[in-house]
């Protein structure tokens, strides 16, 4: 029996598939690239942002009067361990992490009284019953961690310390890092 002819249908539908497959590859490498370079997109434009958002808690603080004289770097990383004992203290006190009070003057404004329900509305005002225009002042775990942030990123600023470039670096780098980063406890 004279297989020949089989032979080089087989041979010539194996070279079909690896073409196929060559080009369903190439096509999923070129889609990965994309995705990729979207991805490195939207990672510069959260960075600008957030360049942009250090900057305004920075020049707030400096309104503020918090850069009237130069404060030693060691003092102000106590600071953001300070927000984050008090993060622990309000954990402590009961309050659930997603729980936020608002506080006029040390009193605690009535339950609805003031809960922004969108970005936009945390700037807006309210009017107490006093008739004085103001603000709540959130308090709770999450405020506590907005204040470890707001810190961190004034220091960044005026340190000229890179924390949000190193921060992407770091994220890209922990993906590439072992289950628990190699069996660690805590």
């Amino acid at each position: 029996m004279d297989y020949s002819g089989i032979m080089g249908n087989i041979s010539e539908n194996r070279k079909a598939m690896a073409a196929d497959m060559g080009m369903a590859l190439n096509e999923a490498s070129e889609r990965n690239r994309k995705k990729e370079k979207n991805g490195m997109k939207n990672k510069s434009q959260a960075l600008l942002l957030l360049q942009q958002i250090q900057k305004e808690i920075f020049a707030t603080a400096e309104k503020s009067g918090w850069h009237e004289t130069n404060r030693p770097l060691p003092e102000v990383i106590a600071l953001v361990h300070s927000e984050v004992s008090e993060a622990m203290e309000a954990y402590r006190d009961g309050m659930a992490p997603e729980e936020t009070k608002y506080r006029y003057k040390g009193k605690e404004l009535p339950e609805g009284y003031y809960e922004p329900t969108d970005f936009l509305s945390i700037h807006e005002q309210l009017t107490l019953p006093d008739g004085e225009i103001k603000m709540g002042k959130p308090e709770g775990i999450a405020s506590e961690f907005a204040d470890v942030i707001i810190r961190i990123l004034d220091a960044s600023e005026e340190f000229k310390i890179p924390t949000l470039e190193i921060m992407l670096q770091k994220m890209e780098f922990n993906k590439t890092r072992g289950h628990r980063h190699g069996g660690k406890k805590a």
